[in-house]
């Protein structure tokens, strides 16, 4: 019987006293917390979007996978810009945002093509005169059915210029700006 008191008196102290190192015991460190919080963050089914921009390669919203591409303008070649296609995708936006103008007239050309260097359909051409500053975009047109549209994988969005004059021989490009397109696979 003395033996069932000390038992039991021992069990109640060994709860009591865990139940006060759980409540009043130490906490995790701020560096503890933080390591978690960089752990949980990894993990990109977790979490909210963490204000208005998402900092990814693509973007899926109900099945829908949206990805963008977005570039500088090269200066040490006609392709300016080209982007490689990964997947079946469909243009849905293209563009060149031009910062500065050429001394001469050029003609840019957006288009599709299976190197990064060419183009093989084009999807617009259009003369731009010299000094022009602006956006060139790429666009559907209501009059139907456009598979130019449709990239494979491995197609590539090229965005070139020509018809530049050089006064010395060599490629001229000074041109400032940005190439963006929009794809929906």
């Amino acid at each position: 019987m003395e033996n069932i008191k000390v038992i039991i008196v021992s069990a109640v102290v060994v709860a009591v006293g865990l139940t006060g190192f759980a409540l009043f015991g130490p906490t995790p460190s701020e560096k503890v917390v933080r390591e978690i919080i960089k752990e949980v963050a990894k993990d990109p089914a977790v979490g909210a979007i963490p204000g208005n921009e998402v900092f990814a390669d693509d973007f899926t919203i109900n099945g829908l996978t949206l990805v963008p591409f977005r570039s500088t303008l090269r200066t040490s070649s006609t392709s300016i810009c080209s982007f490689n296609i990964v997947a079946s995708s469909t243009l849905l936006h293209a563009d060149i945002k031009l910062s500065t103008g050429s001394s001469s007239a050029l003609f840019f050309e957006i288009g599709k093509a299976r190197t990064p260097e060419a183009t093989t359909t084009s999807l617009i051409g259009i003369a731009v005169g010299a000094n022009v500053i602006g956006q060139i975009l790429a666009s559907s047109s209501a009059a139907g059915l456009n598979t130019t549209r449709e990239f494979g994988p491995d197609d590539f969005l090229v965005y070139k210029y020509g018809g530049a004059i050089c006064t010395d021989g060599s490629t001229c490009n000074s041109l400032v700006g940005e190439c963006t397109a929009l794809f929906i696979q």
